[in-house]
This record gives C-alpha cells, structure tokens and sequence, in this order.
C-alpha cells in the first residue's frame, strides 16, 4: 500500500506491537534544504504494509484528516499519484501565508 498525506509535517500511529508506523508529510523533501518552499496541496507518499494500513483506519479513522481525504491508500504508488493529484486543492489549514494575499495593512510605524 502506498499512504498518501496532504500535511506538512508527518504522523506517526502507534501499532498494537509498540511499533510506530510513521506516514510522511508533503514536506519531507524539504530536509536539509536551506530554503525550501511548502508544498500547497501536495501530498508526501509512504509505503506501508496492508495490515499495518488496516489497523490505522480501523484504529485512527475517526480523525477528520481521513474524513476530509487528506490521508488515503492505494495499492499502486500510480493510483496514490493520480488520486493526490484529483485531491491538491484540499487544504489542511496549516499552509504557509502568503503575504500577497492579505487583506490588511501595516499598523503606523511610531514616531
């Protein structure tokens, strides 16, 4: 299975073994660079076992980022790829501001 997430940081599911099963977010590229660029509506993509999988929905589905389709599976990392791309303009709330689009303006500066 190919788990695909639209946030930029990662999550991390405890499993019934102690084992923690960490799912990727869209900013994993992003290590080690300098400057980086958050990706909006891109989804980081992580390989995970089928029942690994199943007991994360069973476990954690309940969380809005499943009922909103911000984290999802597929069998094949192409179908993963095709749906992340049928589902980039969903937003997590968490993205970067970008300043252009602000609708205020700056307070005086103190004299």
């Amino acid at each position: 299975m190919f788990v695909a997430l639209n946030r930029a940081s990662g999550l991390k599911f405890v499993m019934p073994d102690g084992r923690r099963v960490e799912i990727a977010g869209n900013a994993a590229h992003l290590k080690g660079l300098e400057k980086g660029k958050l990706p909006i509506g891109a989804f980081g993509l992580t390989p995970v076992a089928a029942d690994d999988w199943e007991y994360i929905k069973e476990t954690y589905g309940a969380l809005a980022l499943f009922k909103n389709g911000l984290i999802f599976a597929a069998e094949r990392k192409d179908y993963a790829l095709d749906e992340a791309e049928e589902k980039s303009e969903l937003r997590h709330g968490l993205e970067p501001v970008a300043p252009e689009d602000m609708k205020t303006t700056p307070a005086a500066a103190a004299e």
